[in-house]
């Protein structure tokens, strides 16, 4: 069971950051008597989507704000509602700085005019101090455009009327798609404009392609205020660079309009393209040569567990043998493992980074000899392995345990008759966890608490079958030896060249086809840092779900209820309680980052070594203290101090955590009083315990996720304020 503190693991989520000022008590600059207090609601419609604003007024100020919208292009998030609601709150007003996001100028209009329908309704305004919008330019004025950047990069503007009127088109690639703008001009002005995008990683949806086009059409440019998003800006350089070189082919001063083309100049462009792809031709033979030349040398994926716990590699990249005193106490088990014996003495092993020729293999081979020469070893990989072993010994410097259950006193109280009441503290690096596991308090009367420990215990389940889940601990404990280490993401498979398995028998079991839906680099974390159960037959680890969408804590919720399953009866209260376990792939999953973002992407960092070869660190950190990890976060959160705005969030999640834990403790000793007095019927009690048990559930799905929402801060709230609204329904049954 893992759970960080207020430095917790992120993946990065996609706000707006709006720029928040005014004074409490003024709305657009006047004194504020509220002369008609309470609730009041607005709504407006725009091109895109239906917006509905909520409003309290009390005394002299507006103290409370919600926006909801609606519509099959709605663009608005449950992020951008709340930001801009509470920056309402904030500045006492909705003008244009305070919630204007300039990629959704539209729902921006529509939520400031269903303010000022309030403050009309209020008292606060009288309708003719409402700004009337802007009006469209006459059709025979046509708007003034910028013009194009000249190769000097300047940006004058172009006089009206001055561009050659045709179809138009440009294309502009950036690191998650290509975007493509098709305009037409008439009459010396852009009347039409579409805009499509592709690529794996296309952030751009067809709302918001919609806007941009008709943004650029508006404002007769594509400068940043027409069309950038702060969330998507990548997206909006790309298509400011067609717009920018539409305008310039328009003005003459680029290529001629798209019904215009010149064919001589297509062929051109064509046998460019034919000399590049032939270029790359000749890099990928090269690549080839590399790869068998890295096979022949021998070194696989098979070695890289002894060539971790290897002292030579501590040198990363010498091919000095390592000191007699270093290597004698690994002898014995090396002599117990043919292949791991012959992979020590073969000088390719040594000169591995080195480039040194190597020497025959030995006439008579080891038994496990011939699968080692045979797998096909990727060269950069190779290479790479002893940089690789040192950033993973690096993980021993995670030594630090925080107690929960002294930083949390509530967690004794609902823990009560569980092993986490006795022992609870945050996990250490993955150093550490076979020893853990076995100083912990916890009870632990089976071997199956060792599943995410050790890749010993699959190999021992691979061998023996299920039976070794129930087989006494200590029995299986003398039996592992080996910490979290490369089997574990990468498996012994032969010639896999590094690629990411699933050495967890049961993820493959629950989840079945569904396997490949999910990202590898995230999957290969997730394989531990899920929910589970053990089954009640043979005491087997087990997800309680076979989907991603199943994922979901209601779903699973249901899943236990259906085959009314329990952790624990606790004694007191007599609620059958669940003790929800890590789900960080979960969570993650269920944001919207998982659709480009794994795991591997935030929380290893890419590095090289000295001779050139890129890798991901195997020192597994926050992002929030990685450099090259958070221009991850910037090429999104553009102008964001992420480290301000995850710890904010940390912070208003763990104060929730504190908030509804301690109501829950409160609810259980009611209940436990309620059990106790014997003026109870059954059925009465199960009503609240019913509700106990969802309330427990919800709460420690969000407490022991591990990131305090920065890895889905919508779903850790919704899930503490299910806990919460479950308290009171329960607090209310006792109170009658």
């Amino acid at each position: 069971m893992e759970k960080k503190t207020i430095t917790k693991l992120v993946a990065s989520a996609a706000i707006l950051g709006l720029s928040v000022w005014g004074a409490s008590g003024l709305v657009g600059g006047h004194d504020v008597s509220y002369q008609k207090p309470g609730p009041y609601t607005a709504d407006a419609t725009n091109d895109f989507s239906t917006v509905q604003v909520d409003m309290t007024i009390k005394g002299q100020e507006i103290t409370d704000c919600a926006i909801t919208s609606s519509g099959d292009n709605d663009l608005m998030t449950d992020a951008i509602r709340q930001e801009w609601a509470q920056a309402i709150v904030d500045a006492q007003s909705a003008d244009t700085d305070v919630i204007t996001g300039a990629s959704l100028k539209f729902s921006a209009a529509s939520v400031k005019e269903c303010v000022d329908d309030i403050l009309v309704q209020a008292g606060i305004k009288d309708a003719s101090e409402i700004e009337a919008p802007a009006e469209e330019p006459a059709e025979e004025a046509p708007a003034e455009v910028e013009e194009p950047a000249t190769e000097e990069g300047a940006d004058a503007p172009a006089e009206a009327g001055t561009y050659a009127d045709g179809s138009y088109s440009a294309e502009n690639t950036n690191q998650f798609s290509t975007v493509k703008v098709d305009a037409t001009i008439e009459g010396g002005k852009i009347a039409d404009c579409a805009i499509t995008s592709s690529g794996d990683n296309d952030l751009m949806t067809d709302a918001s392609r919609q806007e941009w086009a008709q943004a650029i059409v508006d404002a007769q440019s594509a400068d940043a205020d027409a069309i950038t998003g702060a969330t998507l800006t990548f997206s909006a350089d790309s298509v400011k660079a067609c717009v920018d070189d539409i305008l310039a082919q328009a003005s003459g001063e680029g290529s001629a309009p798209a019904d215009a083309s010149d064919d001589d100049e297509r062929i051109a462009e064509l046998e460019a393209r034919v000399a590049e792809l032939e270029a790359a031709a000749s890099q990928a033979e090269a690549r080839v040569a590399e790869l068998e030349a890295a096979a022949a040398s021998g070194i696989s994926v098979d070695a890289m567990k002894y060539m971790r716990q290897r002292p030579v590699f501590e040198a990363a990249g010498s091919n000095e043998e390592a000191p007699a005193e270093e290597t004698a106490s690994e002898d014995s088990a090396v002599e117990a493992d043919p292949a791991m014996k012959y992979m020590r003495e073969r000088p390719a092993f040594a000169a591995a980074s080195t480039g040194e020729a190597t020497e025959e293999a030995p006439a008579e081979k080891a038994p496990a000899e011939e699968a080692v020469e045979a797998a096909s070893a990727d060269a950069d990989l190779s290479a790479a392995l002893p940089a690789i072993v040192v950033s993973m010994g690096a993980n021993k410097e995670n030594r630090y345990v925080t107690d929960y259950l002294e930083q949390d006193p509530y967690l004794v109280n609902i823990y009560e008759g569980y092993g986490f009441a006795k022992d609870y503290g945050s996990a250490r690096g993955h150093e550490y966890t076979l020893e853990d596991v076995a100083k912990t308090q916890r009870p632990h009367p089976k071997a199956n608490c060792l599943t995410c420990k050790t890749p010993d215990f699959h190999k021992l389940v691979e061998q023996e079958g299920l039976g070794v889940y129930s087989m006494p601990f200590d029995d299986v404990m003398a039996q592992m030896t080996t910490n979290i280490n490369c089997y574990t993401c990468h498996g012994d498979d032969a010639g896999n060249g590094g690629a990411l398995v699933v050495t967890h028998q049961y993820v493959n079991e629950a989840l079945g086809e569904n396997v490949g839906t999910i990202n590898p680099a995230t999957l290969s974390c997730g394989q531990c840092h899920i929910e589970y159960y053990f089954t009640p037959s043979d005491s087997e680890t087990m997800m309680p779900y076979d989907s991603i969408e199943a994922m979901a804590p209601e779903a699973i919720l249901a899943y236990y209820d259906a085959m009314d399953f329990a952790d624990w009866t606790q004694e007191s209260t007599g609620t059958r309680l669940l003790k929800a376990q890590h789900p960080e792939m979960e969570t993650f999953l269920a944001g919207k980052h998982a659709a480009f973002l794994s795991c591997a992407d935030c929380h290893m960092p890419a590095e090289t070594t000295d001779t050139g070869v890129a890798y991901h660190s195997h020192e597994l950190v926050s992002p929030l203290q990685n450099e090259a990890l958070l221009q991850t976060c910037a090429a999104c959160h553009r102008d964001t101090d992420m480290v301000e705005l995850v710890h904010g969030i940390q912070e208003r999640v763990t104060a929730r955590e504190t908030e509804v834990g301690n109501k829950l403790s409160g609810m259980k000793d009611k209940l436990a009083e309620a059990a106790q007095s014997g003026t109870w019927s059954e059925e009465d009690l199960n009503a609240v315990r019913t509700l106990h048990r969802q309330a427990q559930w919800y709460f420690d799905f969000c407490y022991v996720e591990n990131s305090e929402g920065a890895h889905n801060s919508e779903l850790a709230t919704r899930c503490l304020d299910t806990s919460d609204a479950l308290i009171d329904e329960a607090l209310k049954l006792l109170d009658k």
